[in-house]
């Protein structure tokens, strides 16, 4: 549920499961929790809120998209804006997601006017490689993939979801199967150079009440319709693969799952659950899994830190914040970095991972 919002009965349930089923990790977390640390950097200046980050893949910089449409290009090196970004079709659209191929050169946009593809590899001459032609829609989204050669673009046209995909090499448009009933929420690419492996998470139902995820770009279409988190009307929800492209995790408001991604990409399961009131999660470099939580009573947001090496998550500690609704985090592949957004003050903050050591 977003802002506003109460996380209503399931929550409650969960939770009590959460109490239950994790007590040994709560206790532990009490003992490592951090207080709130000085970021290293902030980045201001986003108006509307926060709705979409991504690292350059060699840590050069971190794109912010806004509530206003507007995308900040900003240098890791010294935090000056290297670029700003917008919807060449309308101005002010809200973005919905970035997405970066995995040798840097190109950056895909979503807002509700268009889905666009820029060549970023010089940012003193940055031109569009690709933009979506179709009306404004609500439902739009869509992502480039990590070897840069297709951009996925999904909509919602009445009761059913479509799924294309754009050959950036021949320009070719083609159609993917989506479940009946189903359309895409959120999408991410997995960061190989070498695949375009995507995972389009769905809401399935009129009111979002059942969840799959559809994965496309290794040939025949699958789907993962088992411990997919019901992406609800006004859930909190994300879905993103690790840094390395060994993990894949999707959240709504009571539950993070998390699949293992194996060598031959072919992601089967079954996941891992974590029963969290979560707001967003990402994965980073050596297994580190982050969860923004937010209890009904809380002010500020926590951040959980878990270790993903062995069977299954171990916590390994919180840390506050003094950020009333985080609404993206992302890790650098490059270094223990990791940017949380502020929403509420338009602003990044830049923190060293911590509980890097057990």
């Amino acid at each position: 549920m977003r802002r506003g919002s109460t996380w209503g009965v399931v929550g409650a349930i969960l939770g009590c499961f959460y109490l239950m089923s994790w007590g040994s990790f709560c206790w532990e977390s009490q003992a490592a929790r951090q207080a709130p640390p000085a970021p290293i950097r902030k980045l201001t200046g986003h108006r509307g809120g926060i709705t979409s980050m991504v690292f350059h893949p060699q840590g050069a910089w971190l794109a912010v998209g806004g509530g206003n449409g507007d995308i900040r290009l900003w240098s890791l090196a010294n935090g000056e804006l290297l670029a700003r970004l917008q919807d060449p079709r309308e101005g002010g659209a809200r973005i919905s997601h970035l997405g970066v191929s995995a040798e840097g050169r190109y950056l895909s946009m979503t807002s509700r006017a268009s889905v666009v593809v820029w060549d970023v590899s010089d940012l003193k001459k940055i031109t569009i490689r690709y933009e979506d032609t179709y009306n404004p829609n609500p439902d739009l989204i869509g992502t480039i993939t990590g070897d840069g050669k297709l951009c996925f673009v999904a909509r919602r046209e009445g009761t059913e979801g479509r799924l294309q995909a754009y050959s950036l090499v021949n320009r070719s448009l083609f159609e993917l199967p989506l479940p009946a009933g189903a359309h895409v929420v959120a999408i991410a690419s997995i960061p190989d150079r070498e695949s375009t492996l995507t995972a389009a998470y769905c809401a399935a139902g009129p009111k979002g009440e059942a969840g799959r995820i559809v994965l496309v770009g290794l040939g025949d279409t699958r789907v993962l319709d088992k411990d997919v988190p019901a992406p609800g009307l006004d859930d909190p929800i994300s879905i993103s693969f690790s840094t390395d492209g060994r993990w894949l995790v999707a959240n709504n408001a009571t539950q993070v799952s998390l699949w293992r991604v194996p060598g031959s990409q072919v992601i089967r399961g079954p996941a891992q659950i974590l029963p969290l009131q979560a707001l967003t999660a990402a994965v980073g470099p050596n297994n580190r899994l982050v969860v923004a939580t937010k209890d009904e009573d809380d002010d500020y947001v926590t951040l959980q830190f878990f270790d993903l090496s062995g069977p299954s998550p171990q916590l390994l500690g919180q840390q506050s914040t003094t950020i009333p609704w985080v609404s993206a985090l992302a890790f650098s592949p490059r270094e223990p970095l990791l940017a949380v957004a502020d929403d509420e003050e338009g602003t990044v903050e830049l923190h060293p991972v911590p509980f890097m050591k057990k």
